[in-house]
């Protein structure tokens, strides 16, 4: 897939340059501080975050228009890891999934998973400015619902993954079939 650079941000060129500056001004108006992945400026509330997710909080910038978070490779009715799902501008069917765990993980206050014998901390409200290596931090990649058909928005990192065998009870991210054609997009900041 090509892409552009803009500013220091790499983007995927079919996503325009729309959803990486509408983070950016967020931060810019926010301290630096990504958004909350779910319930923003509010404790862990599992009715309003279906509604108050991190989409939510950057779309008035765009003047609401949920279309920029449609992938436009993801069309009509998809069948990834033997889960159906529509398009949605919600928090379950968007297709497009935030690192929750390290840049956005409020609504939780501190987070840590060993891996191999390393420890990874997270804690909520992480800046932008925190980043050491803005081309190895992910940020934005396509993710589709769980097993359970929920969560398309968030990518957990300690859940993450993309091999359909494990994807039951994991996150997967990306590809999605287009057109008989596996397609991946991941934005880093850069």
């Amino acid at each position: 897939m090509k892409s552009v650079k803009r500013s220091s941000v790499m983007v995927p060129s079919c996503w325009g340059f729309t959803l990486i500056e509408l983070l950016v001004v967020n931060t810019d108006e926010n301290r630096d501080i990504f958004p909350a992945h779910r319930n923003q400026n509010e404790r862990d509330n599992p009715t309003t975050a279906l509604t108050n997710r991190w989409g939510t909080a950057v779309i008035g910038y765009a003047r609401t228009q949920s279309n920029l978070f449609h992938c436009p490779a993801i069309k009509g009715q998809q069948l990834e890891n033997g889960v159906p799902w529509v398009w949605a501008f919600d928090c379950h069917k968007v297709g497009y999934g935030i690192n929750s765990y390290f840049d956005c993980f409020w609504p939780y206050l501190v987070g840590s998973v060993t891996v191999g014998g390393i420890r990874f901390d997270t804690g909520p409200w992480f800046k932008r400015t925190n980043v050491k290596s803005p081309a190895d931090t992910f940020l934005i990649g396509d993710g589709m619902p769980k097993a359970d058909g929920y969560w398309s928005s968030s990518c957990w990192w300690p859940n993450g993954c993309m091999n359909q065998k494990t994807s039951a009870r994991l996150e997967v991210l990306g590809p999605f079939e287009a057109g008989g054609r596996s397609v991946s997009s991941s934005l880093f900041i850069q």
